[in-house]
């Protein structure tokens, strides 16, 4: 052996200090030793440098080796020091060894100090090794209970089926201190739903089952509250004894965030499936269909099957040039699309117009494109019905303005066919004078079509004679139709009558006549026929709404280009047609069907594609023909007694005719051009004035004003008012001023003379 030892002596004897390193080197220890022999130069020593051992003497000249000693353990604390004397009773050596010293060795035994020496520092060795090993276990339980204490996972030590344990993570999660957890069953904390669960994984970890479980539970914290947790337990020992040691996760923010997904999710997709908005999710790459909404199947017309997995391309659905394209640019730049109009062809080929927006998005880890489309079919549709129907009211402001001018215009010419029949001779002026007067009353009737169509006027209701009607415009459409087109009439005798406006009718007729030369571009047959139907027809099997008893039944059948089922199921639809734009409304069956339905009558329709159309108008029947009207006598016109009549119109024409034939027949006359002369007439001529008659459409005073200014003058005044506006009955409000009568222009000499006469005379 051929150690290095550093050692301190404490020896104020020179040769004894050599004597002892002697002794070292003997042992086989290569000393570094320093010699010190005062307490100042031990103390020095000391602060300088570590020593392996320190070996002192115990009689020192005023300082002796206890005290040495002393200095020693203050300051290199554990350094072996071994004392050396020459004599020494055993009671100094026992105190010596309390004060720390290793061993005593006496000089004239200096054979000791090596096995003494290597003693000490094996046990100096063995007393680091401890120390080493004791601080290192403290350092490790420090920084154990340092994680436990800062977990932020609670930890707990369950023994006898109570917390024995709780770090302040635990705590805080269930909300109890230390004093209120400790020594409390475990199983007191959790739900009662979830006690057999725990109770059975508590049992199997103290049962020895030593894996490491996981499992969740529900735990009730101080405030009443639940917690959501995930539970981690195995087994050990806790002071000798057996327990579980384990781990608490508090999950509940985790579980409300998984539900509030969850929930979310569910609520997602909830709106995509019923949605009224048409909603596809697609791969971007391709653009094929991963998820579609009912609304869009409804909105294209496809089922499920027939488009997941396939593109809108492949389906055909998206049809314009401009809108799709955009779409796409749009995400491309920006990866979102917003209110792009685009047109789509549903499976039936018909076209609609939606309004799409579009989104990049990521689906299980895939870059999609959700899609909304808006279907602006029904609202364009209906915005072009509003606009129609705009148009419709327009023309009937404008139609109610052209109908008083032109009655302005054809009431001087029937009034002037009774001044001139006494004036021709020759029966072929008779004739001319009746077909003028003809004109003129098919002019009126004409006028009041037009008005019933435009105001939507319900019209009189008669009894008439249908076959009449059909007779009648079966005549107008032969001479109004291509020669292409032929049109056969059958009237069965003995039809019943009906309660109706003939108008009307004649329009219902019309209408169909129309489509049917219209599905007839190169000519065909249109057969309008009009028969019975008895009161025991099944009709309720053909409509619904069909009344019981007697119908009469006018069809109209054409060879025509016929119909396919889509078509026929939506032809009474308003504003609906499958002509060109500019050739078609829509309004004609829709009108001829509301005039029906207001008439308590139904229409049915037959047609395929190539083998023509037949429309059937089934109408209610009173079960008795309307007889012919006889021959009646031509009235004797009634002649004036001279009474004084104001007539106010400011169409010069008719005051003129008017003035004329009031003369002829008896009667004294004065005129005005307007209400405000109507006024200053009125004044002059008061004392003799009969009659009043005054139009009630005039520039400067109208009729209702000018009747108003002559009640505040002569409330006894006679008076009939006239317009040209299309009205049939006294307008509301005339009756309240005293008018006594009203009439419609344009009007006979007959109709004019027999009001006055009923006004001047009453029965």
């Amino acid at each position: 052996m051929n150690a290095t030892l550093q050692v301190l002596l404490i020896e104020d004897n020179p040769d004894d200090a050599l004597l002892l390193l002697d002794e070292l080197r003997r042992g086989g220890y290569q000393a570094i030793s320093e010699r010190v022999w005062t307490a100042p130069q031990l103390e020095e020593a000391l602060a300088r440098r570590p020593w392996n051992i320190i070996i002192c003497d115990y009689a020192l000249p005023g300082f002796n080796g206890l005290a040495a000693l002393a200095l020693v353990r203050r300051q290199a604390v554990d350094t072996p020091v071994i004392l050396v004397s020459g004599v020494v009773g055993e009671e100094v050596a026992v105190e010596a060894m309390k004060a720390g010293a290793g061993d005593y060795v006496l000089k004239d035994s200096l054979v000791r100090l090596v096995p003494a020496v290597e003693r000490e520092l094996r046990e100096f060795a063995d007393r680091q090794r401890r120390q080493r090993a004791e601080q290192a276990l403290v350092a490790a339980e420090a920084n154990f209970r340092a994680l436990v204490e800062n977990s932020v996972v609670g930890i707990y030590v369950i023994q006898n089926r109570r917390f024995a344990y709780a770090n302040p993570k635990m705590l805080e999660i269930l909300g109890y201190s230390a004093t209120e957890l400790i020594a409390r069953p475990m199983l007191e904390f959790v739900v009662e739903a979830d006690r057999a669960a725990a109770e059975a994984n508590l049992r199997r970890r103290l049962g020895g089952c030593s894996d490491t479980l996981e499992y969740g539970l529900r735990m009730r914290r101080k405030d009443g509250t639940i917690a959501e947790v995930e539970v981690h337990g195995t087994r050990t020992q806790f002071n000798g004894q057996p327990a579980v040691l384990g781990t608490l996760l508090d999950v509940t923010q985790r579980k409300q965030a998984e539900e509030a997904l969850r929930q979310s999710e569910e609520r997602f997709s909830k709106a995509f499936r019923s949605s009224p908005v048409a909603i596809t999710l697609a791969t971007l790459s391709e653009g094929r269909l991963i998820e579609v909404n009912e609304a869009f199947l409804a909105m294209v017309g496809y089922s499920r099957e027939e488009v997941i997995g396939r593109t809108c391309s492949e389906l055909g659905v998206w049809t314009d040039a401009e809108g799709q394209p955009r779409m796409a640019e749009e995400l491309a730049k920006h990866n979102h699309a917003r209110n792009i109009e685009t047109s789509f062809r549903r499976r039936t080929e018909e076209e609609g117009i939606a309004l799409g927006s579009a989104e990049v998005v990521e689906v299980s880890g895939q870059r999609c494109v959700l899609a909304s489309f808006h279907d602006l079919t029904d609202k364009r549709r209906m915005e072009a019905q509003l606009l129609r129907n705009q148009r419709l009211e327009s023309v009937g402001t404008l139609a109610g303005g052209i109908a008083h001018d032109l009655n302005n215009v054809l009431a001087p010419i029937l009034l002037s066919t009774k001044l001139l029949a006494p004036k021709i001779g020759d029966a072929e002026g008779q004739s001319l004078l009746a077909s003028i007067k003809t004109s003129a009353e098919r002019g009126s009737t004409l006028i009041k079509q037009v008005l019933t169509f435009a105001r939507g006027a319900e019209g009189k209701r008669l009894p008439m004679r249908v076959g009449d009607v059909v007779l009648e415009t079966g005549s107008l459409l032969k001479r109004t139709f291509s020669k292409t087109i032929d049109v056969n009439i059958q009237v069965q005798p003995g039809l019943w009558s009906v309660l109706g406006d003939a108008t009307q009718i004649q329009q219902v007729i019309m209408n169909l006549a129309v489509n049917a030369r219209d599905a007839m571009p190169t000519g065909g047959t249109l057969v309008l026929s009009v028969h019975n139907v008895p009161p025991d027809a099944s009709l309720g099997d053909l409509d619904p709404t069909a009344r019981s008893g007697p119908h009469i039944v006018i069809t109209a059948s054409d060879t025509g280009t016929g119909m396919p089922a889509q078509v026929r199921d939506r032809i009474f639809e308003p504003f609906f047609t499958t002509k060109p734009t500019g050739q078609g409304t829509g309004l004609g069956l829709s009108t001829a069907r509301g005039l029906v339905k207001s008439h308590g009558g139904f229409i049915t329709v037959q047609s395929q594609p190539g083998r023509g159309s037949v429309f059937r108008v089934y109408l209610p029947a009173l079960a008795d023909p309307v007889a012919e009207p006889p021959a009646a006598a031509r009235p004797r016109l009634p002649r004036g007694q001279g009474e004084l009549i104001l007539f106010v119109d400011d169409e010069p024409g008719l005051l003129n005719l008017a003035r004329q034939t009031l003369r002829v027949f008896g009667y004294e006359v004065v005129t005005a051009v307007n209400g405000a002369e109507a006024v200053d007439a009125f004044s002059r001529h008061r004392d003799r004035l009969a009659l009043m008659v005054t139009d009630m459409m005039m520039p400067v005073l109208d009729g209702p004003g000018t009747i108003k200014a002559i009640r505040q003058m002569d409330s006894q005044l006679k008076i009939i008012a006239v317009s040209g506006g299309g009205a049939e009955e006294m307008p509301a409000g005339l009756e309240a001023l005293g008018v006594s009568a009203f009439l419609a222009k344009p009007f006979t000499a007959e109709d004019f003379l027999g009001t006055v006469n009923r006004v001047l005379h009453p029965s």
